[in-house]
């Protein structure tokens, strides 16, 4: 089970596998099946409790779990209330640095 214990400022989750992306709030418990990234903001930070185990997420930094894995890193995403192109550049900054971490689809041209 994973549960969003403590908020503070924006944190922004996102569940790659269901398609959405939302603003956390304290109390709230995620899918233990879902893809997610959860993503602080340069004045926000969170807690959560993943397995039983407390996880601190401090300003400017991440957690992607899904797929078996887990990260947490800090990024220097800048946030300009734009919160496709904020989680959009952590994404694809996870792509680059964690290929079998980031994106779940292929790359390529389609026609």
């Amino acid at each position: 089970m994973m549960q969003i214990t403590t908020v503070q400022g924006n944190v922004l989750v996102e569940d790659r596998k269901k398609g959405y992306t939302e603003m956390a709030r304290s109390g709230m418990t995620l899918d233990a099946l879902g893809d997610y990234l959860i993503a602080t903001t340069p004045t926000s930070r969170a807690q959560l409790m993943v397995n039983g185990q407390t996880v601190e997420l401090p300003p400017s930094s991440f957690l992607r779990i899904g797929r078996g894995r887990t990260l947490s890193e800090r990024h220097n995403e800048s946030w300009t209330g734009d919160v496709k192109l904020f989680v959009g550049k952590i994404w694809a900054r996870l792509a680059r640095d964690y290929p079998d971490l980031g994106s779940g689809g292929g790359g390529g041209i389609r026609g």
